[in-house]
């Protein structure tokens, strides 16, 4: 498909996409939902993870405190259930301004979050 960067959300299914990308000289994929960067070394800049047992164990404090109220919840950058976990070796390759600007859509993910959260 002539594509140099793939993203997926397969899980165990996703294991062809990271064997053609190890096979491709030009072609990159990001991780989904665990920390995939083993499935292909060097060709994964990050993973987008769900720390499912955080969001589990958010949940049980608040049915212990007394807190919990049933609801649709939706975990986000800021409580930690979901994280990007970056190649170190490959993101020091990335130019100082794209890095700035994937920090700073962090930043702005997270405060919206805040914002939402304080949202009456």
């Amino acid at each position: 498909a002539k594509a140099d960067m793939f993203h997926h959300n397969a899980d165990q299914a996703a294991l062809g996409l990271f064997q053609a990308v190890k096979e491709s000289p030009t072609a990159y994929a990001f991780g989904a939902n665990l920390d995939q960067r083993g499935l292909a070394p060097g060709r994964v800049p990050g993973s987008a993870v769900i720390d499912l047992p955080r969001a589990i164990l958010t949940v049980a404090r608040e049915v212990q405190s007394g807190n919990f109220t049933p609801k649709v919840e939706s975990f986000g950058l800021k409580s930690g259930v979901i994280r990007y976990e970056a190649d170190s070796t490959l993101e020091a390759a990335l130019p100082a301004e794209l890095r700035a600007r994937v920090a700073a859509a962090r930043d702005s993910i997270i405060a919206a979050d805040s914002a939402a959260a304080t949202v009456p």
